[in-house]
């Protein structure tokens, strides 16, 4: 059916020639055999799932604009991964920039997500045009180290940003871990419904629990699709319990153990 929809929108038909699932399986047999120390034709590379970048005084849309976004590491880019950018000063005797670091595909800066800020302050008096050295280094833990140095004289400033490659806010993340508490705050195996004899209580294990537990820690670091799936998965695993349905209680418990160690790798 996808595929007929596919051909309705495009008339085109979709290339059908890779299985999906053969190259998932094929990506985790590279990756194994590579921890393993076997020699593999091919490298599994990590690569950012978002643009990082900053803004400046440029034209958006046929006028100037002090927040035009400029990318530096763009998307899909394979990590670790350095980059720097020049930029200059647009006053005479200018002494303070002002660096803000965004995440985002925006042409707007204040349309993307702005993860770190900080100004350097104490320029040396100089013309307009006084260049400034903007570097980002982003490496595998997600951790991205900007600095910001005045050419001329050397007058730098740094700082690190955590989990870069995390998209969410705090209010979001909280939210979704007060949906996973709440599923299993006041209910223990005997207060469910249908709880007694062969029928599921919540959390049914010990493992169970232990993986609900997991999923709850994995909230922070998670981007917004897998955060989504793993609410998803656990609500999902708190209607099985309460349809007494083990067989779809054992695939999403499945599906959240597979999610999880994939988060963890």
């Amino acid at each position: 059916m996808i595929r007929r929809r596919l051909f309705e929108a495009f008339a085109k038909e979709a290339r059908g020639e890779v299985d999906p699932d053969l190259c998932v399986a094929m990506g985790a047999a590279i990756q194994g055999g590579a921890i393993a120390g076997a020699e593999v034709s091919a490298v599994l590379v990590d690569v950012t799932p978002y643009t990082f970048g900053t803004s400046a005084l440029g034209e958006v849309d046929g006028q100037l604009y002090p927040y035009q976004y400029v990318p530096i590491i763009l998307k899909n880019t394979a990590i670790p991964v350095h980059k720097s950018e020049v930029f200059f000063t647009v006053t005479d005797d200018q002494n303070t920039v002002e660096v803000r670091i965004y995440q985002g595909e925006n042409a707007d800066a204040l349309e993307n997500i702005q993860i770190g800020e900080f100004r350097v302050e104490g320029l040396s008096k100089a013309p307009a045009g006084n260049p400034i050295i903007l570097d980002l280094a982003l490496d595998r833990d997600g951790i991205l180290h900007v600095s910001a140095k005045e050419k001329k004289t050397g007058l730098e400033r740094r700082i690190t940003i955590d989990r870069a490659m995390s998209r969410y806010d705090k209010d979001e993340v909280d939210n979704a871990r007060q949906r996973i508490t709440e599923l299993f705050r006041a209910e223990d195996a005997d207060e469910l419904p249908g709880s007694s004899g062969d029928t599921i209580g919540a959390p049914a294990d010990a493992a169970l629990a232990a993986l609900i537990a997991k999923a709850q820690t994995k909230l922070d670091a998670a981007v917004d699709e897998d955060r989504a799936e793993l609410i998803d998965l656990v609500e999902i695993i708190r209607d099985c319990q309460e349809r007494s349905d083990v067989v779809g209680l054992e695939v999403a418990r499945t599906q959240l153990s597979d999610l999880l160690f994939y988060l963890e790798t």
